[in-house]
């Protein structure tokens, strides 16, 4: 068999194909060194202390108070630590802040100042144990029930003493009994506004019902009715030369006559008035009677013999 030689132009090609491929895989190889490197440093890394995980976890706590599992860790490895951890003078200076609001209070405002006072220390230092202790206290005092109840619970978790868990076994009794009788109270209060607010709407309700209310809204219906009338005249023109008209004043009506173009000073004829308008209805004079329109238009006269004279209204 024959072996062909390679060229020297073919030589150059292959040894440059295989410096790129070289070159290519450099990277590559560089970064799954660095990452073995990195491994190694992580897993030579001392673990972090308790003292150094308790304060992160006090940090995540503090962005979510409401983190339950978190705080339950808290006060777990709190219990762990020996020596247990010191409490941050920021945590004793509101502790001591609440001790002093509880000297002092005298009303339920005052309570839950301390309260106040408590829970701050307890942010920055989740693992006090006379701190719900007393948080518990306050809010009960507070009538803050469900929330009492709550720190008696987190005090329980700290494991205090065994008198301690027998006090706040009675105190979470009594919470419990405080709770619903506020609760029965609350409901017997919203019952009794809403039974007198029933018994105000039936009471109004027969009042608008009775024969008096009726009465009294027909009268002031009435009032109005007549008020819009007061000073208003009412013409009619008899014959050629005169023209009559009524007046009314107050509850009253006045019959005047005057020559038909106004220029003589009215006239009042003989018992026209002032008369007494009872209803719609009034009587003046030999006439048997007048009536208003319902509307308050016209007034109609009637005579006894059977004489009718309309009397349209001019203001």
């Amino acid at each position: 068999m024959r072996i062909r030689m390679m060229t020297v132009t073919e030589t150059l090609a292959t040894a440059l194909a295989i410096s790129l491929i070289l070159l290519a895989c450099a990277p590559a190889a560089r970064a799954a060194e660095d990452a073995k490197k990195t491994a190694e440093a992580a897993a030579t890394k001392a673990p972090a202390s308790p003292q150094e995980t308790l304060t992160q976890y006090v940090a995540d706590l503090q962005k979510n108070p409401k983190d339950g599992v978190l705080r339950a860790k808290i006060i777990a490895l709190a219990q762990q630590m020996d020596p247990p951890p010191a409490v941050p003078d920021e945590a004793r200076k509101h502790f001591v802040r609440g001790m002093a609001a509880i000297e002092a209070a005298k009303a339920e405002g005052d309570f839950k100042d301390a309260a106040v006072e408590f829970a701050k220390a307890l942010e920055i230092a989740p693992w006090l144990g006379n701190a719900y202790r007393n948080l518990a206290i306050m809010q009960d005092k507070a009538g803050q029930y469900q929330a009492a109840l709550n720190s008696v619970a987190w005090y329980l978790a700290t494991k205090p003493a065994a008198e301690d868990v027998k006090w706040a076994g009675d105190l979470k009794t009594a919470i419990e009994f405080r709770k619903e009788k506020a609760a029965k109270d609350a409901a017997a209060e919203t019952q009794r506004k809403a039974d007198e607010q029933r018994k105000a709407e039936a009471e109004r309700k027969a009042q608008q019902d009775s024969p008096e209310a009726a009465a009294a809204k027909k009268k002031q219906e009435y009032d109005t009715w007549l008020k819009r009338l007061d000073g208003s005249r009412f013409a009619h023109v008899y014959g050629d030369d005169l023209k009559y008209f009524f007046e009314i004043r107050g509850n009253h009506v006045t019959l005047y006559y005057t020559d038909r173009h106004g220029g003589s000073k009215p006239k009042v004829p003989d018992n026209a008035g002032p008369c007494l308008i009872t209803g719609r209805e009034f009587q003046t004079g030999t006439w048997k009677k007048g009536i208003i329109s319902e509307d308050g238009s016209s007034i109609t006269l009637h005579g006894e013999d059977g004489t009718v004279m309309v009397f349209p209204r001019e203001q």
